[in-house]
């Protein structure tokens, strides 16, 4: 999964006074995005690509409330010289 923003009700809420959340706040966050994530994975079920896992919990996270970012693909290259074997 991406990165997650706390923007919920807790953050806003949490604003008010200088200084980072209160802690029980971000323990609910923590709690509500885990239970997010265990839900999409048993509706789901196992062996399925990430991207899959990725869409849906992004789908659940935003109808919960919460603010995210999604995955950035990260491109590099390999040396000119880089061979690959595959034992078989």
């Amino acid at each position: 999964m991406g990165t997650v923003r706390f923007n919920t009700k807790f953050a806003k809420s949490a604003k008010i006074a200088k200084g980072p959340a209160p802690i029980i706040d971000t323990l609910r966050s923590r709690q509500q995005i885990i239970r997010l994530a265990i839900k999409v994975h048993r509706a789901l079920g196992p062996g399925l690509l990430e991207s899959a896992y990725e869409e849906c919990s992004c789908w659940e996270l935003g109808q919960a409330g919460f603010r995210y970012e999604r995955q950035e693909p990260r491109f590099f290259r390999l040396p000119q010289n880089f061979s690959l074997a595959f034992i078989g």
